[in-house]
């Protein structure tokens, strides 16, 4: 086994294992995760895999956020910031896609630059298009690759915009 792959896994595991203990909706996403995986395991189907990969990414970056926000607490700057971080399903979508269809990932990892500006200003609170947009992603999977597998996609999804909807709640407390 290459030392970067080891080093990696070790990594994953101790940020899922910091997770688990920081939030009770990461151990309900990862059981999910487990179960489809060994469904698209089992289907030997390539198109299965590319989202369970996408809603690994993003399982990852939602666990990030909750561990930051429960050991190291909220700063000014997570709350000003909390409406860019609905951006991160069309980044976990695009950077997967970037493995099947170069160019559309490419450009759409371009078009994830100008919605996270978008979305840093214009979300202050969750309102039906920011919804919209944190969920497209999911949507996006399940037409592209014609697989249930990518509805996992969209349950991590909204532990993220739990995550979301906490620190915004924060903000109005301190608006207020």
């Amino acid at each position: 086994m290459d030392i970067s792959l080891a080093v990696s896994i070790f990594l994953w595991v101790v940020i899922a294992s910091l997770a688990i203990v920081s939030s009770r909706q990461a151990i309900a996403c990862l059981a999910i995760l487990m179960v489809s995986g060994y469904i698209a395991l089992r289907s030997n189907s390539i198109g299965a895999l590319w989202p369970l990969v996408a809603s690994f990414m993003l399982w990852l970056g939602t666990a990030l956020i909750s561990i930051r926000r429960n050991v190291i607490g909220i700063t000014r700057r997570d709350i000003e910031n909390s409406g860019a971080l609905a951006s991160i399903p069309f980044l976990g979508f695009s950077a997967t896609l970037l493995f099947k269809h170069p160019g559309y990932g490419a450009f759409g990892i371009l078009i994830w630059f100008l919605l996270w500006y978008y979305l840093k200003n214009a979300c202050k609170s969750l309102r039906a298009l920011c919804l919209m947009l944190l969920y497209l992603p999911t949507l996006l999977f399940v037409i592209l690759y014609r697989t249930p597998i990518a509805v996992v996609y969209g349950i991590i999804t909204l532990w993220l915009q739990n995550e979301i909807k906490i620190l915004q709640n924060v903000r109005n407390k301190e608006e207020s």
